[in-house]
């Protein structure tokens, strides 16, 4: 999902990509994998996947020992698109099912959350007992910082439409302390 670039409107799959350099790798291969011949290529961006051991979503649990946590670039108040690891392994196998009819479709993959970055930070940090303060500093120019410093917030209503998929599991933030 973090091929789009920062803007906060909701975006859908005819959304332009951003310039980033990871935005060009993917487009690169998604571009090679539309052209595939012998298969019915479908390419799936899922948001932030969550769910059972969390994956990289673990990072909002951690509390450093001083207390804070350095978020870089220009935009303070991210958000992002969220999915549930279940969720996705629907939309993967709903895909399948259709997988002529949708073959050469993008889709975006996310459920219907939003959640603000800060506020993911914060309350994981509450859950594990602790408190932290975040420190906004500028862009290290590093593939990481230019990959987290964008709102992301995608729509999923296509593969809704066209695969008759919904998400199921309503949101990273709301069920945070089941992990």
């Amino acid at each position: 999902c973090m091929v789009y670039g920062h803007d906060e409107r909701i975006r859908d799959e005819n959304w332009p990509i951003s310039n980033t350099v990871y935005a060009g790798k993917r487009r690169a291969i998604e571009t090679h994998l539309l052209n595939s011949k012998g298969v019915y290529p479908i390419v799936f961006r899922p948001g932030g996947v969550f769910g059972y051991d969390l994956g990289p979503a673990k990072y909002f649990f951690e509390v450093p020992a001083d207390k804070k946590k350095q978020l870089y670039g220009k935009h303070h108040d991210i958000k992002f698109s969220w999915v549930h690891v279940d969720d996705l392994g629907d939309a993967y196998v709903a895909a399948a099912k259709h997988a002529k009819k949708v073959a050469g479709e993008i889709f975006n993959i996310v459920g219907y959350d939003k959640p603000k970055f800060v506020d993911l930070l914060l309350k994981g940090a509450e859950l594990a007992g602790s408190k932290i303060e975040i420190e906004f500093l500028p862009s290290r120019g590093t593939f990481y910082d230019e990959l987290l410093d964008a709102t992301v917030v995608l729509s999923p209503q296509k593969a809704i439409d066209l695969l008759g998929w919904t998400p199921k599991v309503y949101g990273f933030f709301e069920n945070l302390e089941i992990y």
